[in-house]
């Protein structure tokens, strides 16, 4: 965001960091990884808490304390080092908001295919 303060070229550029904060009261009760539910419920509950701390955290020096944090109660859990290291690294290199753009102009252009294909002369 840029203000310009009036009758002046002066320019304060402001720039809002945030970052996670876990209440005292917390008890991150995530579904335990030993748990019988299947290996893919195991897997989203982890990779959307990786994807949730992304999201949040404007710096990369908080996401990984905040990773870091995460994982020392994941792993009394049972969820495997493993599992977590692979989940971050994917949700890292991995670029979703493109990915949701993609698909957004996928169904429109199948949407117009369609209705082109409907419409005759």
């Amino acid at each position: 965001m840029v203000y310009k303060a009036p009758h002046s070229e002066l320019e304060c550029k402001l720039t809002l960091h945030t970052r996670i904060y876990f209440k005292p009261t917390d008890t991150h009760q995530l579904l335990y990884g030993s748990s019988f539910h299947p290996k893919h419920t195991i897997k989203g509950i982890l990779k959307s808490q990786i994807l949730r701390l992304k999201r949040i955290c404007t710096t990369y020096r908080d996401f990984k304390d905040a990773c870091h944090e995460l994982y020392a109660v994941l792993k009394h859990r049972g969820y495997s080092r493993s599992l977590y290291r692979d989940t971050v690294k994917f949700v890292l290199n991995h670029d979703f908001e493109a990915e949701r753009e993609r698909k957004k102009i996928m169904e429109a252009y199948k949407l117009y295919l369609r209705n082109a294909s409907t419409s005759g002369p």
